[in-house]
C-alpha cells in the first residue's frame, strides 16, 4: 500500500484537502466540480472517509456522483486506479 493510510488524520495536513476544496467551491459554487483520488479512497476506514466526503458534498446542495477506473485506460499515464467524484448542481448521472 502506498502512502501511510492516515486520511484525516495525516500529521501534515493532507488529509484535510479536501475540506479547503469544499470550503473554497461553497464560496465560489462552481456549476461542477470533479476531484479524483486514488481507489482507496472509497475503503480508507471502511469507508468512512468517503462518507464523509460524498455527505460534506450533498449537505451542500450538490448532486453528487463516484466512480473508480482502471488506471491503464489512459494509455499508462495514470498507473493506479483512481477514484472519481463530480458534483453538480444539476441532477445527473455517471
Amino acid at each position: 500500500l502506498a502512502g501511510k493510510q492516515e486520511g484525516f488524520n495525516d500529521g501534515k495536513g493532507r488529509g484535510n484537502i479536501f475540506f479547503n476544496i469544499s470550503r473554497i467551491a461553497n464560496f465560489n459554487r462552481p456549476k461542477v466540480l470533479f476531484l479524483e483520488n486514488v481507489k482507496n479512497l472509497t475503503s480508507h476506514d471502511n469507508g468512512n472517509t468517503f462518507k464523509v466526503i460524498i455527505g460534506s458534498l450533498e449537505e451542500a446542495g450538490y448532486n453528487v456522483d463516484a466512480y473508480t477506473n482502471e488506471g491503464n485506460i489512459f494509455e499508462k499515464i495514470i498507473l493506479r486506479d483512481h477514484t472519481h467524484i463530480l458534483k453538480s448542481v444539476i441532477p445527473f448521472r455517471i
